[in-house]
């Protein structure tokens, strides 16, 4: 076993909870109320030390409660399996 495996595992878990997001998402009628905006005014996230991370960026997400409550039980899971991820590393 490679001292990765168990981080290459929980990725793969990830990956496989963002694929059902996004069948999900694509899914549900055009006309919902989901809106994703990129939040410039809040510039580039920042190091500890202050310095801009390049290639990353803030988004918000609104989603209206009540078309898909499970929706945020996927992002959870998403969320713990990358995080779990670094952990291993």
């Amino acid at each position: 076993m490679h001292p990765l495996d168990g981080a290459k595992s929980k990725t793969e878990r990830a990956k496989t909870h963002i694929r059902s997001l996004n069948r999900a998402i694509t899914k549900y009628p055009p006309d919902a109320n989901i809106n994703v905006a990129e939040k410039s005014e809040l510039g580039r996230p920042t190091s500890p030390l202050g310095h801009t991370v390049e290639g990353a960026s803030i988004y918000e997400l609104d989603i209206d409660p009540g078309i898909r409550s499970n929706w945020s039980l996927i992002v959870g899971d998403i969320l713990s399996n990358l995080r779990a991820s670094l952990d291993h590393i």
